[in-house]
């Protein structure tokens, strides 16, 4: 429905070898992402951690829902008052995006999440 009332006539096709990489907000860390369109909502995006990187989550006052969804590698993800979420490939967790302190990529591979 969205796209039919959309006057945008950009093309919506992402191949592979042509996603643009962009800043994730202030972060200083580089995100690749799934979508042509940066400004829309929900901005998908593709990211790759070295084994045991961590990402410290910069607080978002913007009342937005997220995902993570972990591709090959294990994942930590630490939301606000809560233990710790493990994820493996093909886990997903859903979240209020306020609430996300921290991602941890655990093990001795990669990790790869959208």
């Amino acid at each position: 429905m969205f796209e039919l009332l959309s006057s945008d006539d950009r093309d919506p096709d992402v191949r592979l070898d042509g996603r643009p990489v962009t800043e994730l907000g202030d972060s200083g860390v580089e995100v690749e992402l799934l979508t042509k369109f940066s400004n829309w909502q929900p901005m998908p995006f593709h990211r790759t951690f070295a084994a045991g990187e961590k990402y410290e989550a910069v607080r978002s006052s913007h009342a937005r829902e997220e995902w993570t969804y972990v591709r090959p590698g294990e994942m930590e993800v630490y939301l606000c008052n809560q233990n710790p979420h493990i994820l493996v490939p093909g886990d997903l967790v859903h979240f209020a995006r306020s609430r996300l302190d921290a991602l941890d990529s655990m093990g001795n591979e990669p990790l790869q999440f959208i």
